[in-house]
């Protein structure tokens, strides 16, 4: 059994991957050339070959802009998580008089 990795892109494909590289979307490029080398590829239809070009893409710059954010933001608790919830014992939003 082969894997991906064993099929070698041609000239042209690797010059293609290269000009996808100089337009900086790197990751396009990293997902053409996995498309290229899986023989399953043909597949999918070209909109969905496509898609997951330009999901990749997108996903990478979203990651990018939300690390350069959360580093620009100074956390004082960089690690924290908003995903369990925060929960005081015995706290009230009235102030005591």
């Amino acid at each position: 059994m082969s894997s991906s990795h064993d099929i070698t892109l041609t000239p042209q494909e690797q010059a293609l991957i290269m000009r996808l590289k100089s337009f900086r979307v790197p990751e396009m490029a990293h997902i053409l050339e996995e498309q290229l080398k899986d023989p399953n590829a043909d597949l999918n239809t070209f909109m969905e070959r496509m898609t997951a070009m330009i999901d990749a893409e997108w996903q990478a710059r979203a990651d990018k802009r939300f690390n350069r954010l959360m580093k620009e933001a100074h956390l004082r608790y960089p690690a924290a998580t908003l995903m369990k919830p925060f929960t005081v014992q015995n706290a009230s939003l009235i102030p005591r008089q």
